[in-house]
């Protein structure tokens, strides 16, 4: 909801501003753009949720009932119409990582994904692919890497900063193990290691396990991954390669990237029956020079079903700890069968409204279960 505010602020403020008008536009569309990636966000993890589309005049008046999930998602695809329309295609320079066309485009594809209209989705999708704008990085190592920021397959990014020095914007205290400084607090599993074809390259490129390669240029002791400085016995190695047990602030976190477009776009068309089209863009994927998996065939991916499962597993593989599984299980309606071992049942489709946010305004209610 900071980000709601401050869209707002600036969709209110920027039409009255003597500007050039495709600076206006421009800024306008950055700001429509954030407004309705946050609303997305939090539809997606909260359902129904308090809309407010303009600054409030004081504490008070923010205090409303959560508005139904049909008409936030008006706002939203509102917004990246007007984003789509007054965004450029790129930027560079110091520029380079805002909004873009492109990233209202990819985002249009997603969120009509999520609502299962496919057709509107291969629409969104095939103009990003079509467009030329993206590509994949050759290696797949390079895609997180901290000197590859705002790359080529890079459609839209948290641009992080370290402010005043707060050391609030790094990864490796969350990712890495619990070793010299770092917290622990985001480890891989056996059940992530495991889900990995064992041929498939990324699984190295994504997991640290016992005996790999870790931190030669830190000292001696962390040259070799121990599997004792895990709680699980593995940890984290996509974004964090290499190892620099240093101020590591300032790591841009991807949020939209042409492989997850590709592979969305796949989803898509597969809905629709366009079994070629679909096993064309996975494929796409599969054969990244540094992957270079085997491609699907018509002989393992002949029906809409098995096409799917392909789907399913790829995502898998390719955006393991992006954190999109979580929320593409619970749309595909996997996420008892996946999940409920870990206690995964029926309420965990949506997160629960904070607690202190109940106890501030007595307008919102409960979601079911919790």
């Amino acid at each position: 909801y900071e980000g709601v505010y401050r869209s707002n602020l600036a969709i209110a403020n920027i039409p009255g501003i003597t500007m050039a008008d495709a600076l206006k536009n421009q800024y306008l569309g950055e700001a429509k753009f954030l407004r309705a990636l946050n609303y997305f966000t939090l539809v997606n993890l909260f359902g129904a949720v308090p809309l407010v589309t303009q600054p409030l005049p004081d504490t008070d008046a923010s205090l409303i009932a959560r508005s139904p999930v049909a008409d936030v998602n008006a706002v939203i695809v509102k917004d990246l119409l007007d984003a789509e329309a007054g965004l450029p295609v790129s930027f560079s320079g110091n520029n380079l990582g805002r909004a873009t066309k492109g990233a209202a485009r990819a985002l249009l594809g997603k969120f009509y994904l999520y609502n299962k209209d496919y057709v509107k989705a291969e629409q969104y999708f095939n103009l990003v692919i079509s467009s030329g704008t993206y590509s994949l990085m050759d290696n797949f190592q390079e895609v997180w890497h901290r000197s590859f920021e705002n790359n080529k397959e890079s459609i839209f990014e948290v641009q992080f900063a370290d402010v005043g020095g707060s050391g609030a914007n790094g990864r490796n205290g969350s990712f890495l193990p619990a070793v010299n400084g770092a917290t622990g607090s985001a480890l891989a599993t056996k059940r992530a290691f495991d889900a990995f074809d064992p041929a498939d390259p990324r699984r190295s490129m994504s997991i640290f396990k016992s005996g790999d390669t870790f931190a030669p240029n830190v000292s001696a002791a962390l040259a070799t991954f121990n599997p004792v400085w895990s709680a699980t016995g593995y940890a984290v190695k996509k974004g964090m390669w290499p190892i620099m047990y240093v101020n590591s602030n300032g790591i841009n976190y991807p949020l939209i990237r042409y492989a997850d477009v590709l592979l969305m776009s796949a989803e898509a068309a597969n809905e629709l029956n366009k079994l070629t089209e679909a096993r064309d863009a996975v494929n796409k994927v599969r054969s990244r020079p540094s992957v270079n998996m085997p491609l699907l065939t018509a002989a393992d991916t002949g029906t809409k079903q098995t096409m799917f499962n392909a789907i399913v597993k790829e995502r898998q593989a390719e955006l393991m700890f992006e954190f999109h599984r979580f929320n593409d299980l619970r749309r595909w309606g996997l996420a008892v069968q996946e999940l409920g071992s870990m206690g995964y049942t029926a309420k965990h489709s949506l997160f629960p409204i904070p607690q202190l946010e109940l106890d501030i305004n007595p307008k919102l209610t409960q979601n079911p279960g919790w």
